[in-house]
């Protein structure tokens, strides 16, 4: 599973959920100790100022327990704020130094992993994607392990392009045929089909694309340059005698988009969902 963050709201929301395993109902507190976090962002604190911002989140003179949930949601905030998008792998890495700072070992770490991969496992039942009836833009629709109705398995069965799991099926002219995608090609196929119609962001559809957790120092352009040129253009290869799907040029446009009147549908493993999650219309932030 590979958990990313792109936005400052994901990396609450992720925080809190953390926070709220070892520390149920005490959501007005992560709250309070977030936002003081937040109003200190861009000041760099001493040991001294640490100890003491400590102590205003926990409210005059803690005791331990509230102490550990200061330091906590301390930990968090660091660990999570410092760039994004930010994957899993590299959370953990910046958890451990935040640990350190603050006087953690290596037992807490895993505490945490395992807190996060908690999370990460309560996604169960499976995401559909689907080609709204006007053939702009996608639907989303989310079922449990043992409610996806019969219209949505007769979808995969006659959808111009279907992709169950890993398997990818197309119409080609007029047969169907599996189509065998390597996995940089396959992740941009269903990242482009879910957000069909709309610019998808450069710089995450390399990370997802290729799996990498962070750009290695590459702006857009390099990305685009050598690696997506080459694996949108084998993707269009794959598949073009679909009728009518087609991923424009880029030329000077904000992002690569999936365009055309054709049909699919896609259904995936709601554990694996954020995958395949990027941000659509711009560029760089």
């Amino acid at each position: 599973m590979n958990t990313m963050i792109i936005n400052a709201d994901e990396a609450r929301a992720l925080a809190a959920n953390l926070f709220s395993i070892r520390f149920p109902g005490n959501q007005a507190f992560f709250d309070s100790a977030w936002e003081l976090l937040q109003s200190r962002r861009g000041s760099p604190l001493g040991a001294r100022q640490e100890t003491q911002a400590l102590e205003l989140l926990a409210v005059g003179s803690p005791d331990g327990v509230t102490m550990e949930m200061a330091q906590e949601v301390a930990i968090f905030y660091e660990a999570f704020m410092a760039k994004f998008p930010a994957a899993r792998e590299v959370l953990i890495k910046r958890a451990a130094g935040a640990c350190a700072k603050y006087g953690r070992g290596n037992e807490y770490i895993r505490e945490i992993e395992s807190r996060l991969n908690s999370v990460e496992n309560k996604k169960t039942g499976f995401v559909v994607w689907m080609s709204k009836p006007s053939g702009l833009g996608s639907d989303e629709e989310i079922y449990s392990e043992n409610q996806l109705p019969k219209r949505i398995l007769d979808r995969l069965k006659l959808a111009d392009i279907s992709i169950k799991g890993q398997t990818v099926t197309a119409l080609m002219f007029d047969k169907r045929e599996d189509v065998y995608l390597e996995d940089p090609l396959f992740r941009s196929l269903v990242i482009l089909l879910r957000y069909k119609d709309e610019f998808v962001n450069i710089r995450d559809l390399y990370l997802r694309a290729y799996m990498r957790s962070h750009d290695g120092g590459l702006d857009t352009d390099a990305m685009v340059r050598k690696y997506l040129k080459f694996s949108i253009s084998d993707l269009r290869g794959k598949l073009r005698r679909v009728h009518n799907f087609k991923i424009p040029w880029k030329k000077h446009s904000p992002g690569y988009r999936c365009t055309g009147n054709f049909s699919f549908c896609i259904l995936m493993a709601r554990n694996h969902e954020n995958e395949f999650k990027v941000r659509t219309g711009v560029v760089e932030t």
